[in-house]
């Protein structure tokens, strides 16, 4: 009997007969299949000669031609240990990232007191200024125009503040016992939809962190973000080798540094609070340090160990672990992490298109029901 070969196999032999010699550095990939997505697994290359690309996409306007060789998809079979090699190199890359403590803001900040005072008259400022109206608003008796428009003004200043204070506003949308129907609408926009930063800039991040020139890890990339949140933003690509599409969230420059001295002065804060203010009975610094630790977290998108000798699993490693949990629900899809493209500052995750839960109109015309979806979620 004659033997047969696959479409597929003779392309994993056509791409093996290319190159050279051959060292692991697997990225991942997904594949769909009976109703279900199933992870399949790779062995990379690290490729000599000219390899054939993956065709760019067609909606992705930067078309980048070849340079160097990063990691490359030469097969569709990978072990698990292959792939925990991969999200070990990714924590590798990642060790050097910070981890909160009070006394690293004291030893940063504390020696710079003309700094300190400097971000501390900006914030009061604008915060007392605004604090202010709405006084005079609730004295006067605001109307429902007035009240949209402080809403407005509230999303403008705690975006300008930065990081820190977004995140502040990301959490007061989620709290209608705690804001107006008008600012929980405005605050909402403070999720995904803030002012980017230069394309040049995270584009050298991405080089920076992955050790590799741009054109070659990526066959095609969006020109600008599609998306930008308060520690960083995404872009669509394409993968060079593999010709997977994949969203590439990239970390704001300085971001650490503004951070940092945000949490210094408001712990210095919670102090006065603590120590002046009687009917606040919480301990005020240690939730403003339990917040600087979540949000220290999510500046690495691996992995970092705390001092309290326990892991902080981070956005990596939670899509990971997430994905793990629920390989079994049909309804359920997780983003397959790219580990060998991924370090504390740049998080490749596999494309998905999807709806918003807000967006019910949209939902429904898919043939879905919103209720439906939220069943599955809960």
């Amino acid at each position: 009997m004659a033997a047969t070969t696959s479409p597929a196999a003779a392309a994993a032999a056509a791409a093996a007969a290319s190159v050279s010699f051959s060292v692991p550095s697997p990225p991942r990939g997904a594949a769909c299949s009976c109703r279900r997505r199933r992870r399949h697994r790779g062995r990379s290359l690290l490729l000599r000669a000219a390899s054939t690309a993956a065709p760019p996409s067609p909606d992705l306007s930067i078309q980048i031609s070849p340079r160097a060789s990063p990691p490359a998809v030469a097969s569709l079979a990978r072990d698990r240990a292959e792939d925990l090699q991969a999200e070990s190199r990714a924590m590798a890359r990642a060790a050097a990232a910070t981890v909160f403590t009070p006394e690293l803001l004291a030893s940063r900040y504390g020696s710079r007191p003309t700094k300190v005072a400097q971000r501390a008259v900006d914030v009061l400022s604008k915060i007392g200024t605004f604090g202010l109206k709405l006084l005079l608003d609730e004295q006067r008796g605001a109307s429902s125009a007035m009240k949209r428009a402080r809403a407005i003004e509230l999303r403008t200043i705690l975006t300008r503040l930065g990081p820190t204070f977004v995140k502040i506003g990301q959490g007061l949308s989620t709290r209608p016992d705690l804001c107006p129907p008008e600012f929980l609408e405005e605050l909402s926009e403070l999720q995904d939809s803030l002012p980017t930063f230069p394309d040049e800039q995270a584009f050298a991040c991405i080089e920076r962190e992955l050790g590799f020139p741009l054109d070659s890890i990526y066959s095609s990339i969006s020109p600008s973000p599609i998306a930008a949140a308060s520690l960083g933003q995404v872009y669509k690509a394409r993968l060079k080798y593999s010709g997977k599409l994949v969203a590439v969230k990239v970390q704001r420059p300085g971001i650490e540094d503004i951070i940092g001295l945000d949490f210094y002065l408001l712990r210095g804060l919670g102090f006065l609070i603590n120590k002046y203010v009687d009917f606040i009975s919480s301990d005020v610094v240690a939730l403003m340090d339990e917040f600087a630790r979540r949000v220290y977290q999510e500046l690495n998108y691996v992995q970092v160990p705390l001092p309290v000798n326990r892991a902080a699993t981070l956005e990596g490693q939670n899509a990971t672990r997430f994905k793990k949990l629920y390989a079994d629900k049909q309804d359920v899809l997780v983003p397959d992490i790219f580990w060998d493209y991924t370090s504390s500052k740049v998080l490749t995750m596999e494309w998905i298109e999807g709806t918003k839960l807000n967006q019910q109109a949209a939902i429904e015309k898919q043939g879905l029901k919103v209720l439906d979806l939220v069943n599955i979620g809960i």
